[in-house]
């Protein structure tokens, strides 16, 4: 029998023959989305995507809706420290449908 083939060289080649370059700053943001948000929204927030300037976050609850935008200015700093080359400019915060 073959030896098994390392799994990261699999998910490499995998990620290639898909056109996925896990070092672009979008998928970097996404990939490290929880690091950027205080310890109380983990897990009720999800990042969705950059449209234009603008990232979009969905909360799970109205409440957390409400809560993360009176932290989201802070998130925001964080996350254009870490991208600037993203040229962020607002976090919009929407409830999941």
């Amino acid at each position: 029998p073959e030896d098994p083939q390392d799994s990261s060289k699999y998910f490499e080649q995998v990620f290639k023959r898909l056109n996925i370059d896990l070092n672009d700053p979008k998928r970097q943001l996404s990939l490290q989305w929880e690091s950027f948000v205080p310890d109380n929204f983990k897990g009720h927030t999800t990042f969705k995507g950059i449209f234009e300037n603008s990232i979009l976050v969905v909360c799970d609850h109205p409440s957390y809706v409400t809560l993360f935008k009176m932290t989201k200015g802070e998130v925001l700093k964080k996350i254009q420290a870490t991208f600037p080359e993203l040229g962020i400019e607002k976090l919009n915060v929407k409830l999941k449908n």
